[in-house]
């Protein structure tokens, strides 16, 4: 791995941050008075000489000395970045997928840069240091239905796994399934077939247009479990689909791939919900 990608996956704290930026407005103020002093208040010639060699000197050897023994890479950097995709990158992306009524303007208007007014409300089931999250999505459709999706995300640097959250009742029905009970021998074919074939199907085929090394791409689509399994969640019993893609090496240092990687989610968690409304329309 190069310099750049070392640096690139080194992490400063937050508390090692103040402290440099405290001890700069603490030289920048010293530095500044004893240049006042001297100008101002008919201090000491020599002062305004202190202050500049002051400032040029101690201030660059501060900052390299808090950087080289308080910088922290490895795992916890990886699990430190790993926290921010799921609970920051991820979330907000996600909270888009709720789609704004078309208000069509002439080329140029400056209601062309409105803001977006609606958005799904996101909540989050995290601990800090995991590399799984919870989230569950809410919101109105263009059809007027209150839906809510579950979904799971499992993040371990070169694999995203996604489980998506099914009811027992309604996926039973959706597969031809007696009762409400559950089904151990399940599999996905019914529910692919009648809830999300289209959607299914465009999430599998590899992107073509990405044709480099893996350790910089992330290419390739999904590829879904063939088993639906159980999960309980709330104290309440799931089905779960699985599906899982390669990510780039890079994914958790380049901000490029970790959008691609969560606008992509957003937009296949869209056409899920489309295709299967019926399944997550709200109880």
């Amino acid at each position: 791995m190069d310099l750049l990608a070392h640096i690139q996956m080194m992490r400063v704290p937050l508390w090692a941050r103040i402290i440099i930026y405290g001890g700069f407005l603490v030289l920048f103020a010293v530095s500044g008075y004893l240049a006042w002093s001297a100008i101002g208040q008919q201090g000491r010639d020599s002062w305004l000489g202190a202050s500049v060699a002051l400032f040029a000197a101690i201030f660059p050897l501060m900052i390299v000395i808090l950087i080289a023994t308080t910088i922290h890479a490895g795992v916890k950097a990886i699990r430190d970045h790993t926290d921010r995709f799921l609970i920051v990158t991820l979330p907000k992306a996600l909270s888009r997928i709720a789609e704004d009524s078309a208000r069509f303007a002439p080329l140029g208007d400056r209601d062309c840069n409105r803001t977006k007014a609606r958005f799904a409300d996101v909540e989050i089931n995290h601990c800090r240091g995991d590399c799984y999250a919870d989230y569950k999505l809410s919101y109105t459709d263009d059809a007027n239905r209150a839906l809510r999706l579950l979904i799971r995300i499992e993040l371990n640097v070169k694999r995203l796994n996604f489980n998506l959250y099914l009811p027992i009742a309604a996926t039973n029905s959706l597969a031809g399934a007696q009762g409400s009970g559950l089904l151990t021998d399940m599999k996905l074919e019914p529910v692919r077939t009648k809830a999300f074939r289209h959607t299914l199907e465009a999430a599998t085929i590899s992107d073509n247009l990405d044709e480099g090394d893996e350790t910089t791409t992330s290419s390739g689509g999904y590829i879904f479990h063939h088993q639906i399994f159980n999960r309980v969640l709330e104290g309440k019993p799931w089905y779960i689909m699985v599906g899982s893609r390669k990510i780039a090496r890079d994914t958790l240092w380049n901000p490029a791939e970790r959008l691609f990687i969560a606008q992509d989610l957003m937009f296949m968690l869209r056409a899920m919900a489309s295709e299967g409304a019926l399944l997550f329309v709200r109880e």
